[in-house]
């Protein structure tokens, strides 16, 4: 925590006892606390077995991977082409399958893969014949990753975007871009493995988790479990231009409702055992959850560094400054506060990612892409769904 508050970056404009406080307080003076111990955690609780139709998928899905000869450290598949959303039942063409892979040396690995598939690529990175600029465009602008877009491989026609494992690993525990990160908040078909961008996946999902409960009304006692997870599945999409006219406005609706069960899979182990967030959300009877907000100042604990500097930056303004750790969480705006943080997290990633994508991908996919993302849109508008 101490280490993440120095990478901050705070300017001095920032209230140095509220800096002191966030930082230092609440790793200090929490192991003080009176806590009391939650009554009767359902323990016994087993994870949904994966469906088989899961395992098909990632057995359909892995065979893609296997088609690279650039060495990729991790991978995963989400979205709409992997994992059912509500809307989507009729529709007649099948939807763009979206992958990241995170790669360990950017350079070389666009150096193989240009050579490999040079087709792949559209636009600027067409034209540049470099992987030295191909690897500049992906580390310096935008989210930091390289999307290939409509891509026919494996008689299925996909996207895929290229990040580094340590970009990768930095927005994951601190929020950077909450670009991928964000996309990992919600289920994703994970294709080849990685044990430390899966404690960083961790990471990110119980802060996630963290970030929902706080956002609830400091005198919520309960709460349904599909509502939790739709404050989760939302935090994405903040400060996101692309959702006033590029994206279904009920996209996040449709996500959970469908998907209602991976979520339960992500994030009920990460309530029974972790062991701040137990004591404060604990299983009740029909997927209800007991909340004691007394305790809420525990989740402010080990927060991603970049929603820290946003949230001090928040509170070092207000014209009665808040000076104690236990004071924010309490706020009664808090949920405002931490739905705009993330937001202004999320914005300017978001914007010159897009912008980056156009260069990238040349104006005819990126038309076609933005096209069919407005005709979704509208449709949903049109069905309300």
């Amino acid at each position: 925590m101490i280490l993440q508050c120095i990478n901050t970056k705070l300017t001095n404009s920032l209230n140095e006892s509220l800096y002191k406080a966030f930082c230092y307080q609440t790793i200090k003076n929490l192991s003080n606390t009176a806590i009391p111990q939650p009554t009767q955690i359902q323990q016994n609780k087993k994870e949904p077995e994966v469906d088989a139709a899961i395992s098909k998928s990632k057995h359909i899905l892995g065979k893609v991977i296997t088609r690279f000869k650039a060495p990729i450290a991790y991978a995963f598949a989400y979205g709409s082409g992997v994992f059912k959303q509500k809307g989507y039942e009729n529709e007649k063409k099948k939807p763009l399958v979206d992958y990241v892979f995170a790669v360990d040396d950017p350079l070389e690995w666009h150096k193989i893969n240009f050579k490999q598939f040079q087709n792949h690529y559209s636009g600027l990175g067409k034209m540049s014949h470099s992987a030295k600029i191909l690897s500049a465009i992906q580390e310096d602008y935008g989210a930091k990753i390289y999307y290939n877009t409509f891509v026919e491989i494996e008689n299925m026609k996909i996207k895929y975007g290229v990040i580094s494992t340590e970009n990768l690993k930095n927005d994951l525990y601190n929020w950077e871009t909450l670009y991928i990160a964000g996309r990992m908040q919600k289920p994703v078909l994970t294709l080849v493995e990685n044990a430390e961008i899966e404690k960083a996946k961790y990471s990110n999902l119980k802060n996630a988790l963290k970030m929902a409960i706080l956002s609830l009304p400091y005198l919520q006692t309960e709460i349904n479990e599909k509502d939790l997870f739709l404050i989760i599945a939302g935090f994405s999409y903040q400060g996101d231009f692309r959702m006033k006219f590029g994206e279904n406005p009920n996209k996040v609706k449709n996500i959970v409702d469908k998907q209602i069960k991976e979520f339960h899979q992500l994030y009920t182990k990460i309530m029974l055992e972790d062991e701040d967030i137990k004591l404060v959300i604990q299983p009740l009877d029909n997927n209800k959850w007991k909340i004691n907000s007394a305790e809420r100042i525990l989740l402010l604990k080990d927060l991603p560094s970049n929603l820290i500097t946003q949230l001090l930056s928040v509170y070092s303004q207000q014209i009665s400054i808040i000076t104690n750790v236990k004071e924010i969480s309490t706020d009664q705006d808090l949920a405002n506060i931490i739905n705009g943080s993330i937001g202004n997290i999320i914005k300017g990633p978001a914007l010159s990612q897009s912008i980056k994508g156009i260069v990238t991908a040349g104006i005819f996919k990126s038309t076609i892409y933005s096209m069919e993302k407005i005709r979704k849109s509208i449709k949903g508008r049109r069905e309300g769904k």
